[in-house]
């Protein structure tokens, strides 16, 4: 234990060669973790270089996903629509709802969207003059319809049941205590139904009687409450499965602007494959049908 001791504690002769071999490893260290960090460096490079040239070859795609921004009337279908799409392709498809001038006011504001689906053309048309949408891909996907609803609900639901025929006489003081629209500033439905109202030139008498909804949804929703008693809705909004049994008067084109429902894609998502492939799927024999049976009219 001693000797091994005192050969390990005692003092060690130096090697004329020592400090050269010291010199030597070091050097050998140096050039081994250089070449290890070009290797690496080059091997990130021919990994990059074979996917760019992978993504050439026919047939070879990668997954993407994008952010619609789809007005509230839409919302339903648009989903029915993602669902159908994400089933036949590798993109991944999120729906963002609201009215068109609120989504319109947030993708003037940065909002991360990708494709905007409006309830109108001119906002649509207002992003491509902003150079904050592709003009290339501005096109109309739908055309509206504009009902006037009144459920009949019994007096348990604080409604007579209506005994009259659909039509303007539904919004007289003695059969409507509140009349629900759209906003109008917002909302291309509720600029819709505040053209039919001068139209028809009821708008002095129903004036103080109007109640707003921010959107086609919650102005539905008032009316199905009974928080109004009539109000105007989108045509997608019924159940497909009703028939127009009395209850809703259609709006007679006549009254109102054609409800051009446009789509565009942002400059943003301009090398975004999914909002790329999601726009041309909407303008699809597949997608037309959808739209159609979903209540609306196609071009």
């Amino acid at each position: 234990m001693n000797r091994i001791h005192r050969a390990v504690a005692g003092p060690v002769s130096k090697s004329p060669y020592s400090n050269a071999e010291t010199s030597l490893s070091r050097t050998t260290i140096f050039f081994a973790a250089s070449f290890s960090l070009v290797a690496r460096a080059h091997s990130k490079r021919w990994i990059w270089a074979a996917v760019a040239f992978l993504g050439t070859l026919p047939g070879i795609a990668f997954a993407e996903s994008a952010t619609v921004a789809v007005s509230t009337n839409f919302a339903a279908t648009a989903r029915g629509l993602v669902e159908v799409f994400e089933a036949q392709n590798i993109h991944e498809i999120r729906v963002a709802t609201g009215s068109s001038g609120k989504l319109y006011a947030q993708i003037q504001n940065g909002a991360p969207f990708d494709v905007f689906l409006s309830a109108d053309m001119a906002r649509p048309e207002r992003l491509v003059a902003e150079s904050v949408a592709l003009g290339e891909t501005l096109r109309v996907y739908a055309l509206g319809r504009l009902l006037l609803w009144r459920p009949e609900v019994g007096a348990a639901g604080g409604r007579s049941e209506l005994n009259s025929s659909p039509g303007p006489g539904w919004l007289s003081k003695n059969r409507s205590r509140h009349v629900a629209l759209a906003n109008p500033e917002l909302a291309p439905y509720g600029q819709a139904s505040r053209e039919v109202l001068e139209g028809l030139n009821l708008m002095d008498e129903v004036r103080a009687r109007m109640v707003f909804g921010e959107n086609i949804g919650q102005t539905y929703a008032m009316i199905a409450t009974g928080n109004a008693t009539v109000g105007f809705i989108a045509r997608a909004q019924l159940p497909a499965s009703d028939p127009l049994d009395g209850t809703v008067w259609e709006i007679p084109l006549a009254l109102h602007s054609p409800i051009e429902q446009g789509v565009v894609q942002l400059s943003r998502a301009k090398e975004n494959a999914a909002a790329t492939a999601f726009v041309a799927y909407l303008a699809s024999d597949v997608a037309k049908e959808f739209i159609r049976k979903a209540g609306y009219e196609v071009e």
